[in-house]
Order: C-alpha cells, then sequence, then structure tokens
C-alpha cells in the first residue's frame, strides 16, 4: 500500500484530525511504501504507533505559508491539527520508549529565528520525525531530503550513521544532509547492505589530476565495493538557495568511478568544462575498469568527452542530445540498447516544418541509428531523421522494438500545388465521362505539380520500405503534438497559439497511395502515433490497420483534444468514431493534456 498525503489545506478541523488518525490507526501496519510532503502527516503516522512494516520512507517536506502558520496554530481556515505532545501519549507503547531516547538534545540543534513557542513545536515535531524513522528498522528504502522550517538540525553526521547501520535490509538512501561524497568512501564499512545512494557534493575532496594518490581531508580515499547506483543530488537546494552541489569535471567524474569499482548506474546534471586529455591520467588504460552500464544525465553538453570512457553503455537517459552526442554513442557505445529522453513530452514544443525554417540538426542521430545494431528503444520524439538520410544509409537497428522520432524532409505538395492536382483529377474524371473529348495537354504547372507528386511518393515508398525492416516494432510514433500546454493555461487565444497548431508538413501522408500498405511486415505493432503531422489518413487507411496490425492497442493522433481555447477538430472526431466501431479494444491518447 502507498500512502500519498492531502495537502494542509485539507486537513484544517477536529474532524480531519480524528479521521486521519483513525485511519492510520486502523491501516498502518499494512501500509509498506510511505511518502510523506506534509509536517501534519509526518505526526500522524508516527503518533499512530503501528506504521512500523515500512519497506521505504521517502521525506519530502514542502514548505509553505500554511506550514508556519502550522507550527504557531494559526491557520486562516478554522483549527489546525496540533502535534501530540510527548507527554500526553501512551507511556507503554514502544514508540514513546524511543522518543524517550531522543529526548536529549544533545543531539541537535535549534532553529535560529525562531520563537520559544516555534521552538518547542519544532522540537516535538523532530522527535517525530526520527522516531517515525527508527521505528522502521526493516526498511529497504530511505530518502530524507527536505527539512521543515522550524525542525531541530542534527549536530553530528553520526547521529543519522548509528540510525542506518541497524538497518540490516537498507539498500537505497538518500540523504542530502548527512550524506556528501565524501562519505560514501566508508559507507559500506557502516551500512554494508546499502547499493544505491545520492549524495550532493564533496568534489572538492580530490587533489588536482595526475596526483600519485587520490586524497580527502583524511588521507587516502579507500575503494567502497558495494555502490552499484550513485545520484547527484541535482534539484536539492538549501534555505540561502545555493544548490548543495556543481558539476563534478570529467577528471574527478572517473576518479569517482574508479573509487566506485562496481558501480553500474549513475545519474548526475552535467559535466563540468574541463580538459578531457586529463582524465587519461585518471584512467590508466583509457577504457578499462569503466563498467556503467545506465547514464542519466540532464545537460549533455559535455557528454562526448565522457562517452569514450564508457564501451560498456547499455542505458542512456538524457535532457537534450546534439549532433557530437550521437556521433560519440556512434564511435564509443555500440552494445547501447536504450537511449531515451528524460523531459517530460508534454513540454516539448519545438517546431521542425519548413516553413518556420527550423532546420533538423540531427544528422548524428541518423548515423547512431545506422551503426547500432543493439538498439532496442530509442524514445526521443524531439528529434528528427532526415528521410534522404534514411535512404542513403539504411538502419542497422532491426532488433529495435521502440521508435519514437520524427522522419521529416519530405517532398510534399503545397497547398497551392495541391489545389492544382485537384483540378487536375477533376478534369480527368470529366473526361473519362465523354469518350469525344480529346486528351488536353498539361501546363508547365501542372506538369511541375506531377513530377514533384512522382518524386515524392518515391521518396515516401522507400522511407516505408526502411521502416518495414524494423520487424520488432511494438510501437512507433512518427509525430508530436507540438503544441505547449501551457500556452493554453488562459483563457484567451493569441496569434502564437494559432501557429503552434498547425501539423509539420514535410512528413509522411501516412495513406495507401503513398505507399502505408509497405508497413505490414510490423505485425507486432501496438502503438502508432502520427499526432502533429499532416497526414493523410482517412477510413480506409484505418480499416487497412485493423486487418494488417492485428496487435493494435493504442492509437496516437485521433485523440480527443482537452487543451484549453482548442476547437474539436470535427474530421478527427470523425475517424475516432469510424476506429471504435473498427476496434472498440484500440485506445485513444494524446500526449499533451490540459
Amino acid at each position: 500500500m502507498y500512502q500519498s498525503d492531502p495537502a494542509p489545506s485539507s486537513v484544517t478541523n477536529d474532524r480531519d484530525e480524528r479521521w486521519l488518525r483513525e485511519i492510520f490507526a486502523k491501516y498502518g501496519h499494512h501500509i509498506r511504501r510511505l511518502r510523506l510532503s506534509w509536517i501534519i502527516l509526518v505526526d500522524v503516522a508516527n503518533t499512530s504507533g503501528v506504521c512500523t512494516n515500512l519497506w521505504e520512507l521517502t521525506i519530502d517536506l514542502r514548505w509553505s505559508e500554511n506550514e508556519k502558520l502550522y507550527w504557531t496554530g494559526r491557520f486562516k481556515e478554522g483549527a489546525v491539527l496540533k502535534q501530540e505532545p510527548i507527554a500526553s501519549l501512551p507511556t507503554q507503547t514502544p514508540h514513546v520508549q524511543r522518543l524517550k531516547a531522543l529526548q536529549s538534545k544533545d543531539f541537535f540543534e535549534p532553529p535560529t529565528s525562531a520563537t520559544e513557542e516555534e521552538l518547542e513545536e519544532g522540537w516535538t515535531f523532530t522527535q517525530h520525525y526520527w522516531d517515525l524513522v527508527l521505528a522502521n528498522s526493516n526498511l529497504k528504502q530511505l530518502s530524507l531530503s527536505r527539512k521543515a522550517i522550524f525542525q531541530w538540525l542534527v549536530r553530528s553526521k553520526v547521529f543519522f550513521f548509528k540510525i542506518i547501520s541497524e538497518m540490516k535490509r537498507l539498500r537505497d538512501v538518500s540523504a542530502y544532509d548527512y550524506l556528501t561524497l565524501a562519505d560514501i568512501w566508508g559507507l559500506h564499512l557502516i551500512a554494508p547492505t546499502v547499493e544505491m545512494t545520492t549524495v550532493a557534493n564533496g568534489y572538492q575532496l580530490f587533489r588536482p589530476p595526475g596526483s600519485v594518490t587520490i586524497e580527502g581531508k583524511n588521507g587516502p580515499l579507500r575503494q567502497n565495493p558495494a555502490i552499484k547506483t550513485l545520484r547527484f543530488g541535482c534539484y536539492h537546494l538549501p534555505c540561502n538557495g545555493t544548490p548543495l552541489n556543481s558539476n563534478p569535471s570529467l577528471p574527478e567524474l572517473c576518479t569517482i568511478m574508479l573509487l566506485l569499482p562496481n558501480l553500474t548506474d549513475l545519474v548526475l546534471t552535467g559535466i563540468k568544462d574541463t580538459d578531457p586529455i586529463s582524465a587519461s591520467l585518471i584512467v590508466p588504460g583509457g577504457t578499462r575498469g569503466l563498467g556503467i552500464r545506465t547514464l542519466q544525465i540532464a545537460e549533455t553538453r559535455n557528454l562526448p568527452s565522457l562517452l569514450r570512457f564508457l564501451p560498456n553503455l547499455k542505458v542512456l537517459r538524457f535532457g537534450n542530445l546534439n549532433n557530437d552526442g550521437f556521433n560519440a554513442l556512434a564511435i564509443h557505445c555500440r552494445s547501447l540498447e536504450v537511449l531515451e529522453w528524460t523531459k517530460d513530452p508534454s513540454r516539448v514544443n519545438s517546431r521542425v516544418d519548413s516553413r518556420v525554417q527550423h532546420k533538423p540538426r540531427q544528422d548524428g542521430l541518423h548515423r547512431f541509428l545506422a551503426s547500432c545494431s543493439t538498439l532496442r528503444v530509442f524514445d526521443g520524439i524531439g528529434d528528427f531523421v532526415k528521410a534522404n538520410d534514411m535512404i542513403r544509409k539504411p538502419w542497422e537497428c532491426l532488433g529495435i522494438e521502440k521508435l519514437r522520432c520524427r522522419i521529416v524532409k519530405i517532398e510534399r505538395l503545397t497547398q497551392d500545388e495541391k489545389a492544382v492536382y485537384d483540378n487536375m483529377m477533376d478534369k480527368f474524371l470529366r473526361i473519362q465521362d465523354d469518350m469525344d473529348e480529346m486528351a488536353w495537354e498539361l501546363t508547365d504547372m501542372e506538369q511541375t505539380v506531377m513530377f514533384k507528386l512522382k518524386r515524392s511518393r518515391e521518396q515516401q515508398e522507400k522511407v516505408y520500405d526502411c521502416l518495414a525492416r524494423l520487424t520488432r516494432l511494438k510501437h512507433l510514433d512518427l509525430g508530436f503534438d507540438n503544441r505547449c500546454p501551457f500556452s493554453f493555461e488562459s483563457r484567451h487565444k493569441t496569434r502564437s497559439n494559432d501557429e503552434d497548431i498547425a501539423p509539420a508538413l514535410d512528413t509522411l501522408e501516412l495513406s495507401l497511395e503513398s505507399g502505408l500498405d509497405r508497413l505490414s511486415a510490423l505485425e507486432n505493432l501496438e502503438v502508432f502515433g502520427f499526432e502533429a503531422i499532416d497526414h493523410r489518413i482517412e477510413e480506409r487507411e484505418l480499416e487497412w490497420m485493423t486487418k494488417n496490425w492485428p496487435k493494435l492497442k493504442q492509437i496516437y493522433g485521433l485523440g480527443e483534444d482537452s487543451l484549453l481555447m482548442i476547437e474539436p477538430e470535427e474530421r478527427k472526431t470523425q475517424l475516432r468514431k469510424h476506429m471504435e466501431m473498427l476496434r472498440p479494444d484500440v485506445k485513444h491518447g494524446s500526449y499533451v493534456r490540459g
């Protein structure tokens, strides 16, 4: 059971207080995963006395004006849930005995700029906070991030280390205020079962590259063979607003990986600018000894300099990747299996069509896909591949199961050219009806349109053939709704909104006339997406999909629009209803939600 806690505004009277206490008292012993974001819930969970069977505990307190008002009992809306003072609790309960052990203030330091009342309330909360931790000695995961504003501080890390040393099943610990990089080297001596951890700072403990020994403030640093996953606390900010950590340099990062010889998973914000050659002084023999399998990194500007030390990389999750990054992957990471964006898809708002002159920059992406035969997943809907690049050199990732990227630079008729073509077709049908009328000669414009259409169809057929080789595909997404939902939060519609909602024009038509039937080889396809592209999908294309893709479960492109101030598209609604009639089991979704 996972307990999610309500906002403090929803707990403002005695009835809510009683209800919360009754819920925890009745069901607390069933809870295995508990995440607490409000001080009220920390108090309630602990004083229930039965939340003692947790496997995972996360306390990530949010600060709000209500929190400060809570301490002094001055909520603007009615009564406040007050913390139970230790003296009022039954003396026979086990957690009271633990609380009494915490009653010594020698381990703690009071917050500054607090009134006497706030200090007492903060001290009571501090005891309940740590008692909840102490009561769950079988924790497998412990995460303590932000503190309450009047919570008493721990004077020494020894207090925290003593607590986790008693947790014999603990595998994952994150505590920004108690764990720095300097503590990791000896963590296995304190908590030998810990394999995953999050740290905030400590890079300054390294000597400059080229030192004979690597030392910290207390002498040579020892290896920690237990750590397999290391995360740098990228987003935690102390009260003064200054990040606790800065990005490590490449030599520092290589040093970290050498001191953690069994490290396989690494999460960090980015890499500080540095001379990549100096890393060779830290990693003798080049790539030997660095066994990272999974890397997650937000800022990738200096990523290429690191990739040459990671030949065994299997999974890379990134915030954004440029051509240099893709080229480095193609050269150094030939065993990569998963490449994914970490961005929330609803925040992608990049234009790719030729009208706004945003030319695709991902030549490196094509080179990577054409060289990496081990790739199973590419989830990067913000990245683009040019159609002619695909045709010139087909991709080697024939075992790929999930592909989310945009294929652009398809030669398509403009709106004016399409009008000329439609007029030609009408004229042709009239001539067919009147056999006595002689065939007409094409005008220069009509000839230009016909030649362009022929080139477009040939180009698209070749692209379809390239995709048809990927017979293991289960998820194929070729388009993305490029409307930013945050642009539609207001009730008025601006001109920029109108520009955002227009589909990209230089993409596949996805019509049977353009060669869609060449994708009949994708028999395993379960998810198909074509949002925000200028497709030509009609009823007959949907009927073809239901016949040739029997495993299809979800479509992105015909879903009902939920953004504010966007009128439903009548034709899209008709197509969705037709598909629902053909295959009622197929779901219709959109990555953008209002």
